[in-house]
């Protein structure tokens, strides 16, 4: 309760200050007008996170609270937060915000990339297993033949995350549906882009262990040592 209560307070003068940061620009918007205000649809998406409950969950807490925010919305908005281009400007300024408060010098980071499957009857780990890596490619399509023509649909969604082991906080990040490949340059370009000094350590699994990739990250960062599980021992 303590950490909730923390976090709740922290979260309004950190999106205030996260919303200062940002040039007030007018953006072009479809359909009908919100119900919220940026500042809401932002500490809306945090406490969502901070509670770690789904969409459909959020929206029926919002429900249950209505009656003293007089704000009735459902699931559907909180869903067209995460594509929102105002939300996730402040998003991004409030991780630089978090990066000033912190003591992030001398990192030692551990990494990984997984993939996300976008049909219930497939499953990213047993699928990489069987196809001995071919799986985290970008040729991973499965192909459903029509009529008249051939349609290819992804199968996984891409994500990497770069973990500080000393904060625990992730400092960057990658999503793609094309490969792991690609996520993982993503992530790597974020890291490049926050200019972090002195990099100490970095620690990735076999999958990331050829010469391209171990070159790729350090030619892009500032890093002193690299550790990688071998493919063969």
């Amino acid at each position: 309760m303590k950490r909730i209560k923390f976090a709740i307070i922290n979260y309004q003068l950190i999106i205030e200050k996260a919303i200062n940061l940002t040039l007030s620009v007018k953006l072009e918007t479809r359909g009908r007008k919100s119900k919220l205000i940026l500042q809401q649809k932002v500490i809306l998406l945090l406490l969502k996170q901070l509670f770690r409950k789904s969409n459909r969950e959020m929206g029926f807490l919002c429900l249950v609270f209505s009656a003293l925010t007089n704000i009735d919305i459902s699931y559907k908005t909180i869903e067209r937060l995460y594509s929102d281009f105002e939300v996730y400007i402040i998003l991004q300024n409030i991780l630089i915000i978090t990066y000033s408060k912190l003591d992030l010098k001398n990192l030692n980071l551990s990494s990984d990339g997984t993939g996300f499957s976008l049909m219930i009857s497939k499953n990213y780990k047993e699928f990489v297993i069987k196809t001995k890596d071919k799986g985290k490619n970008s040729k991973n399509q499965k192909v459903t033949i029509n009529k008249k023509k051939k349609i290819k649909k992804k199968m996984f969604i891409y994500s990497f995350q770069i973990l500080d082991l000393n904060t625990r906080l992730y400092i960057a990040y990658g999503t793609s549906f094309k490969s792991e490949d690609e996520v993982f340059k993503e992530a790597i370009k974020m890291m490049k882009s926050l200019n972090f000094n002195v990099i100490n350590s970095i620690r990735l699994d076999k999958y990331y262990s050829n010469n391209k990739k171990v070159n790729y990250i350090c030619d892009n960062l500032n890093i002193e040592n690299i550790y990688v599980i071998p493919k063969k021992m």
